[in-house]
């Protein structure tokens, strides 16, 4: 982790007592990039017109980089002790470790009181965390505080989720895991004839399901759009948003969910282009897309056409690929032309592989079979053709398995943990 520039502390403020208290005047934040002052001010727990001593200058700087948002933070300090002048000098962290936040199920929180709670938890979030520091589970802790404000019991978790590409970022997700949160029923309005069976069959399939209206994984606004998206309606949105709660039992909530939707048009393909990579070539992507100019634009065709992009850079171990397929609208025409790009990310390297739960013949078996060893690229599809593919090792005829892959994002290793299971659902 990141560590205090103390050394700018010690060297501007050597002449004077540690402890001798001072009056802060004017507070200075160099290089504090997209940052308010206030925002830093309160993350840091320093105003104009406070006492402070060099102690307590340490102590601000260190809460700054406690919250993971700079890789330095240097002190200064200049004129009279009656209005001391305070220069924080900020290294911010490199754009490319902050992740994404979405808030998944928090539906007793109107946006404007989430909104509240989190500026208050962590000044200085943004839309975006970072990689490491206090400020993810300042914000888990504020979420379940807010929620008991309102008489709500809950258990509020959150996790990285990494990229993938119908979900292109790393995403920190909050989700309250326990009351479950479930849709009841939906309503909407402004769906033409030529959708409404469709939308009908579907809201009836989404009933009883999780609710999601966060980041990762399918939100449930993505799953009522998805019909008009395929269709190629690209402009499809839902509008006039609004829930109702009701609790059938303590460890469930249900909501009903009425919204209007603007449909727009349909727009067709215009150009689909990809210049192709070091790592796939532009023939190897074109020559077996699913979508082609003319085609309605369809989402589904679009990511089944990304689809082997992204399955080529992760055998090479990028696991934070992003396929981008930049979309150029022309509204008049209702067409739509995608230039395909490609932002790598690090390669990573698997740390450790751990099967649990296995025989000792069975874990002799995986022992001789399985080839991808700490150290080499994670090849996040090894795991799955292992599984599927090595018939020949008799000992795991028995088995099924899941497992979890845990990517570090600062160091690029992952930890993979295969759990077996005897019986049902063996292979």
């Amino acid at each position: 982790m990141p560590r205090l520039n103390l050394a700018a502390v010690a060297l501007l403020v050597a002449s004077v007592p540690a402890y001798a208290q001072y009056t802060s005047g004017k507070i200075i934040f160099k290089n504090p990039g997209k940052m308010a002052q206030a925002d830093l001010e309160a993350a840091g727990g320093i105003h104009s017109g406070q006492k402070v001593t060099t102690a307590n200058l340490q102590t601000v700087a260190q809460r700054l980089m406690d919250t993971g948002y700079f890789d330095d933070v240097g002190v200064g300090v200049e004129g009279p002790a009656s209005a001391l002048a305070v220069t924080f000098t900020l290294k911010p962290l490199d754009p490319q470790h902050l992740a994404a936040t979405g808030f998944e199920n928090f539906v007793w929180l109107t946006p404007e009181e989430l909104t509240a709670v989190l500026h208050k938890a962590a000044p200085l979030f943004h839309d975006q965390l970072p990689d490491a520091g206090n400020q993810p589970d300042a914000i888990n802790t504020a979420l379940q505080e807010a929620l008991a404000a309102k008489g709500v019991t809950a258990t509020v978790i959150h996790e990285t989720l990494e990229p993938s590409t119908s979900q292109p970022l790393r995403v920190v997700e909050y989700r309250v895991e326990h009351p479950g949160v479930r849709i009841h029923g939906i309503a909407l309005q402004g769906i033409s004839p030529a959708m409404s069976s469709d939308m009908e069959k579907l809201a009836q399939k989404l009933r009883g399901t999780r609710y999601n209206e966060g980041l990762a994984g399918v939100t449930t606004a993505g799953v009522l759009l998805q019909p008009y998206h395929n269709a190629g309606y690209l402009e499809a949105k839902l509008k006039n948003v609004s829930q109702t709660l009701s609790q059938p039992e303590p460890s469930i909530v249900d909501v009903d969910l009425t919204a209007t939707v603007d449909e727009g048009e349909p727009y067709h393909v215009g150009t689909l282009a990809f210049a192709g990579t070091p790592i796939i070539a532009s023939d190897a992507v074109l020559s077996t897309a699913k979508l082609h100019p003319g085609d309605v634009a369809s989402r589904k065709l679009l990511l089944d056409t990304l689809a082997p992009i992204d399955i080529a850079y992760k055998r090479q171990g990028y696991m934070d690929v992003f396929v981008e397929p930049s979309a150029s609208l022309d509204t008049a025409a209702h067409t739509v032309s995608y230039n395909i790009t490609v932002v790598p990310g690090e390669q990573y390297h698997l740390r450790s592989v751990t099967p649990l739960n296995l025989s000792p013949t069975a874990q002799k078996d995986f022992d001789t079979g399985w080839r991808m060893k700490p150290g080499d690229l994670y090849n996040a599809e090894y795991i799955t053709s292992f599984l599927k593919n090595n018939t020949a090792l008799q000992a795991l005829n028995g088995y099924s398995a899941g497992f979890k892959a845990s990517a570090d994002p600062q160091t690029h290793l992952v930890d993979l943990t295969i759990t077996f299971v005897r019986g049902a659902g063996a292979r």
